[in-house]
């Protein structure tokens, strides 16, 4: 069963509490608006999987000199345009000046 004694040791990733099949793990809000998970030791099984699944408590090793691709972050510059845009709309705006450099855009968010 996972425990957070120390606040700084969780990203708030609600892993826990989504892999939990007892739904015994809840995301609680503090007075920061950070979320920590609440155990029901009631529910809860002792399975495990919420400590298996952190990714405080099971940091991956760094990769180096892999093949990864470079990433960008975009946005349009007029505020108009961007108000009344949709996400898709701002893809095609970041295709169409960067069509010939063989970039793209596989998502878009605002």
């Amino acid at each position: 069963m996972i425990e957070i004694k120390d606040k700084r040791k969780c990203c708030g990733c609600s892993a826990c509490a989504n892999v939990c099949p007892k739904n015994a793990i809840e995301m609680k809000y503090d007075d920061e608006g950070f979320a920590y998970p609440t155990i029901n030791k009631e529910k809860c099984i002792n399975c495990g999987l919420c400590e298996k699944i952190c990714p405080i408590l099971n940091k991956l090793p760094i990769i180096e000199n892999e093949n990864f691709p470079i990433v960008y972050a975009c946005y349009n510059k007029n505020n108009e345009i961007r108000k009344k845009s949709s996400s898709r709309r701002n893809i095609l705006s970041f295709s169409k000046s960067n069509f010939k450099k063989r970039w793209y855009c596989s998502r878009s968010s605002i």
